[in-house]
This record gives structure tokens, C-alpha cells and sequence, in this order.
């Protein structure tokens, strides 16, 4: 630059970065920018959302001092007769890539989904009956009160009872070795298992969800096509699975091969990608719906490519038999001794929408068994209902493609995408922590959203103002989404007669009536919800709310949030277990590791029980003699030590 005497003037640019804070409203309020000793104040644009990147830049004279580089007015006054440029200001704002599905492996395969070959001619009534009958030849109990059928409220294929059942009834026994897990597939398919944990792209927290996926897809495919090769029944008979298990297998696959997931979104995000994204925008779960697409695509590649040319690891499957595998082992699962477990007969249950099951399912250590026991008297003509767990709407559709109403829904959830929020993550978080997706639950504190507050701190700044950033830039998107409108303003009219309510469904008008019916409008005020319930969360946890104007159906967190601040505010970590609830409620304790950590503890479910028994009998009743522990290795001297530390 040249200036008015014709000096030549070094000129550098000057530049501000920060990012729109939450809770600002674009174009009515203005930011206040410390730019050195210079105050500007910067009006918020419009279309500007909570977490976005802005630069402010200006041209100014080369600093001749040390002096001079600090303060904007010591720059102007360099040189004589210069002058410093005005501020100009962008931002800075990251497009989520847009995953693609649209090839023609998922058009034919996934979108389509072939029917099978080898249907029964009976259909799946046909099917479910040699299914029953098979399992009660070796020696299962499948009640002769039970039968395939529809009826109300949900009117899909499930089980009824043909004549009335006695609460306490027993309906179904299925001992463990008719079940399909993954340890089924280690032990006689080691071939397979050994393929699978050999594959470079399957990181090895999947190798026991993808061998047991390839192992279905195979006794799937050998049951339609009957063609010749290496068949997952053969590998398994020559290491020494009995007739009558195979049987029962063989029945069960081909019940599964009439089931063809229409219902599924894994199948309508390939069907109409974009129709899909539309419907559920601005949710991320078109998103995922799409990625978990490519997934499938990508690890069938990879197992098919592994399987080439057959072998004791078994015959190739296409990609429709891999998904149908896949997706039969995602939504039909069960908890045994085993994380996930296939269990012929029982998945043949629906879940009860209104979360009050009439049966109830549960593994039977004493006998090995998965049981099936009336949780009352059931009426002839009504259909068996267990319950799938306090689920929310977003969770339920991920799994099982249905949604619940949300008068019902236990829970609300949210996942953060790190594509999302990508300015936040890069001001906050250290480089390897910044494709961390963080699981949001409206009743606990999840692992990942534990490892992402602590990975903040670590990093030195605000565990509060981070979480804070994140969850208004992902609530904002809704709160301007047009589709939502009337269902927000439900909410809204519900919450101004009572805070803690949140029955938007009985708000709305007629005319928009139909919206508590459609799982994408389920689902995104889920997500709402649950964004909403966090901010409280927080803001009671920094003094700026009160219990009351916070949502009470995620009182759980409050104490949590409260706690995981002041000990990250202390410069140190923390993590999140569960302990049992008790009869006497559920104790929410802050508790020191004996290594001197901090943890935030949750008292949830049954699972682990006799840890918080031991604790409470040495606690209340000294002379009892609590039950061992052997999962948690706790022995009794231990449990009086952390008692006396533990805060109740």
C-alpha cells in the first residue's frame, strides 16, 4: 500500500475468530468483540445458528513494535497518514457431507430385497407352525395355547393366545443350545468366526455382530437355494452340533426367509434416499439410516471377497441374504447369558406399545433356558406382548423400524454427529477426539457423552460452554424447521399450562391432528425433547433455573450434570456406572474410586444386583451376610471400606 506521501506502507491482516454463542437472536442483537484495546459491536446475521465459525479480518499497517501489534490504535499510527481498512466479516459454515446410497448393489438388493425361492406354500403361518412343532419334538416347550396371528392395536403378525391363559403361566421354554449367539458361530463355525476377525475394515468391537450376521445369511441362503458348497449346517454338523438342534435351526431359517423388512428404514432410506432425508429433516437419522446402508454394503464386500471360492469358512451370500442376516440379528435379539442372542420361537413376540406387557421373558441360569411366563391372566384372542426395554422412539426405529406413541415413550434420545457440529469440536476438543459421536439420553448420563465432557476439560476449557454450544446449535435446527411448527406450538401451549408437561400430542388442532401418528414427527420432537431436557439440565446445574420450570421426566440427569461439573471444575475426571435400583428409590451417589477419581453413579435396572444388595445389607443390617459378588469382585471388607466413603 502506498500512502498519501508515497511512502510504501507494509500492510499484514488482522484477524478474530469465535464462534455465535448460544441463545443469541441473528439480526436483533448485537455481539460485543474485544478487537485490543477496540470494542466492536458486531450485529448477529441473520441465518447465523449457535456454534458457528466467525472471522473478522481488516487489513492494517505491519506493526513497527512489539507495542504496536497489540492494540488496533498504536497500529493506525505507524505510519503517517495511513489508514486501517474496514472489518470485514464471514462465516465460516461446514456442510455435512450428504452419504450416498445410490448404487445399484442397493437398489436391487437392498431396495428391492428378492423374495426367496423356496417359500413355504403356506406362507409364514405355514412356516411358524413346523417351526413350532419342530422345537417341540427335541424337547421345547412352545404352550399349544399359542399361535401365529393379528390382532388389535397393532395388527401385525405375532402370537395369540387360542384360549385363555392363567397369570404365572408358563409358555415357552427354549434351553440354550437351540439359541444362535456368537459364541454359537466361535464354537462350531471356528472357520468363520477366524474369516471374520481376519477382515481389516471390521474393527474387532464388530466381530461378534458380523459373524453371527454372516452365519444366519448362510443357513438362510443354504435353506432357499440349495446349492452346493460348504453350508453353515454342514460346518456345524462336523463339529458337533446334534441333529435335533439343526432341525429347530433349519425350521427357524425358514420362518426368517419369509420376513422381508418392508417395514425396516434401512430399506426406505435405499428406496428413496432423498424423499427419506426430506421426511425426517432436520433429524440426523436419515443420515445414519444411510450410513448403516453403506455399511452393509461395505462389510458383505469384505466378507464376500474373504469367502471367494467357498472353503471351511462357507459358501459366499449375496448382499440381500447378508442384510436379511443382518437385520434379523439386530432386531431380533435377546439378552441370555449372552449380549445378543437369537432365540427361536420366543423372537416371534411383539412389544407391547403402551410398555404394559401380559408376558414376560427372562434367562433361567438354573436351567439354561430362555423362559416365556403370563404376567396375567390373557383372554383367548389376545396377542402376547413383551416388552423390547425403555426405549425411546429414535432407538425403537433405529432397531426395529416402529415407533411407540409418545404418551407412552420412557425416554427421550439424540445423537450428535460430529459432522454437525464441526466448529465446536475443532475449538474444543484435541484432533483425536473430534469424530466422537455423542449419545444424548434424557435419563442418564451415556458413556460417550462422559468421554467427551472430560476430553473438553482435559483440554482446558468449559465442559458447560462446550455442551451448551452443542446442544443449541442442534436444537435450533428444529426449533426453525417449518414441518415442526405445529407440533412445537403444541408443546409450547402444554408447557405454558404446566412446565413440567410435555403432551404435545393433546394439543394439537384437528387439522394437524395426524401428526402424533407419524413415527418421523415421533421421532424429531423425541430428539427435541431430549436436546430441551439437557439445557435444562445444565441450567439448573449453573443456577440459572429451578427445578420446577425443568422437565421432570429427566429429573435423573439434575443431580448428575450437577455433580460431573463440580468435578470437572475441580481438574479432575470423571465416569458414569450403574448400580441397581431398591425398593427404597433410587440412590444417585457421588463417589470416590479408591484411586481418588470421581464418579457419578445412576441406580437403573436389575442387572448387578447383588453388589448394591451387599452394599445396602453391610450398611443397614451389618450382621446379615450379603450374597457373593463374582462379577464385580467386591468382597465384603471392601464393601465396608467404600461405604464409610460413600456419600448416601
Amino acid at each position: 500500500a502506498t500512502s498519501p506521501s508515497g511512502a510504501v506502507v507494509e500492510q499484514r491482516e488482522q484477524q478474530i475468530t469465535f464462534l455465535i454463542p448460544a441463545g443469541v437472536r441473528p439480526g436483533s442483537q448485537k455481539l460485543s468483540v474485544s478487537a485490543g484495546d477496540e470494542k466492536l459491536l458486531l450485529p448477529v446475521p441473520l441465518g447465523a445458528t449457535p456454534g458457528d465459525k466467525v472471522v473478522l479480518s481488516r487489513t492494517v499497517p505491519a506493526a513497527t513494535s512489539e507495542a504496536s501489534t497489540s492494540s488496533p490504535n498504536s497500529v493506525r499510527s505507524t505510519a503517517s497518514g495511513s489508514s486501517v481498512g474496514p472489518w470485514r466479516c464471514v462465516i465460516v459454515r461446514e456442510k455435512a457431507p450428504v452419504p450416498d446410497v445410490e448404487t445399484q448393489d442397493v437398489k436391487e438388493h437392498i431396495a428391492k430385497l428378492p423374495q426367496p425361492r423356496s417359500a413355504l406354500p403356506g406362507g409364514a403361518d405355514e412356516a411358524c407352525e413346523k417351526l413350532f412343532a419342530a422345537a417341540r419334538d427335541v424337547g421345547c416347550l412352545v404352550s399349544r395355547k399359542v399361535a401365529r396371528g393379528c390382532a388389535p392395536p397393532l395388527n401385525v403378525p405375532g402370537l395369540l393366545a387360542m384360549e385363555s391363559i392363567e397369570q404365572g403361566e408358563e409358555l415357552m421354554c427354549v434351553p440354550e443350545r437351540f439359541h444362535i449367539a456368537a459364541p454359537t458361530v466361535a464354537q462350531f463355525a471356528p472357520a468363520l468366526r477366524d474369516m471374520v476377525v481376519g477382515l481389516q475394515d471390521v474393527p474387532a468391537s464388530r466381530h461378534g455382530e458380523v459373524s453371527l450376521s454372516v452365519f444366519v445369511a448362510q443357513l438362510l441362503q443354504e435353506r432357499d437355494s440349495q446349492e452346493s458348497g460348504q453350508s453353515a449346517c454342514e460346518a456345524c454338523a462336523a463339529n458337533g452340533v446334534a441333529p435335533e438342534v439343526l432341525a429347530v435351526w433349519r425350521a427357524y431359517a425358514d420362518s426368517l426367509l419369509l420376513e422381508d423388512f418392508a417395514y425396516h428404514p434401512y430399506r426406505h432410506a435405499a428406496a428413496d434416499p432423498a424423499g427419506f432425508r426430506a421426511e425426517f429433516s432436520p433429524s440426523p437419522e436419515a443420515d445414519f439410516m444411510a450410513d448403516m446402508v453403506i455399511d452393509t454394503c461395505a462389510v458383505h464386500r469384505a466378507v464376500q471377497s474373504a469367502c471367494d471360492g467357498g472353503g471351511e469358512a462357507g459358501s459366499p451370500v449375496t448382499l440381500d441374504m447378508f442384510l436379511r442376516g443382518r437385520l434379523s440379528v439386530l432386531s431380533r435379539v435377546f439378552q441370555t447369558n449372552h449380549d445378543s442372542t437369537l432365540v427361536p420361537v420366543v423372537d416371534f413376540l411383539n412389544h407391547a406399545s403402551d410398555f404394559c406387557p401380559n408376558v414376560s421373558w427372562g434367562w433361567n441360569g438354573e436351567r439354561k433356558a430362555m423362559i416365556v411366563t403370563a404376567e396375567r391372566r390373557i383372554e383367548a384372542g389376545e396377542e402376547l406382548l413383551c416388552s423390547y426395554g425403555g426405549r425411546s422412539n429414535v432407538l425403537l426405529y433405529r432397531t426395529y423400524g416402529f415407533t411407540t406413541p409418545a404418551c407412552h415413550e420412557p425416554a427421550w434420545s439424540y445423537i450428535v454427529r460430529p459432522t454437525e457440529v464441526v466448529p465446536i469440536y475443532e475449538t474444543y476438543l484435541p484432533e483425536d477426539e473430534r469424530m466422537l459421536h455423542v449419545v444424548l439420553e434424557s435419563k442418564e448420563i451415556d458413556p460417550t457423552l462422559c468421554k467427551v465432557m472430560n476430553a473438553v476439560a482435559t483440554a482446558g476449557h468449559e465442559a458447560a460452554d462446550f455442551l451448551r454450544l452443542v446442544l443449541a446449535r442442534c436444537r435450533w435446527s428444529y426449533e426453525h424447521s417449518p414441518a415442526l411448527q405445529p407440533a412445537l406450538a403444541a408443546l409450547a401451549a402444554a408447557r405454558a399450562d404446566d412446565p413440567g408437561s410435555y403432551a404435545w400430542w393433546s394439543r394439537l388442532p384437528e387439522e394437524h391432528a395426524h401428526l402424533a401418528d407419524e413415527d418421523a414427527t415421533r421421532i424429531r420432537i423425541s430428539e427435541f425433547l431430549c436436546l430441551t431436557a439437557h439445557i435444562e439440565a445444565l441450567d439448573l446445574a449453573v443456577g440459572l433455573a429451578s427445578e420446577e420450570q425443568c422437565l421432570p421426566a429427566s429429573r435423573a440427569l439434575h443431580p448428575l450434570f450437577r455433580q460431573a461439573l463440580e468435578v470437572l471444575r475441580n481438574g479432575r475426571n470423571f465416569s458414569v456406572r450403574f448400580v441397581p435400583e431398591t425398593d427404597a428409590g433410587e440412590p444417585r451417589l457421588a463417589a470416590p474410586r479408591l484411586g481418588g477419581a470421581m464418579e457419578a453413579v445412576v441406580a437403573r435396572g436389575r442387572a448387578r444386583r447383588e453388589l448394591l444388595h451387599a452394599f445396602s445389607a453391610r450398611r443397614f443390617a451389618p450382621a446379615l451376610r450379603p450374597p457373593a459378588c463374582e462379577m464385580c469382585k467386591i468382597t465384603v471388607a471392601a464393601a465396608d471400606r467404600l461405604i464409610g466413603e460413600w456419600r448416601w
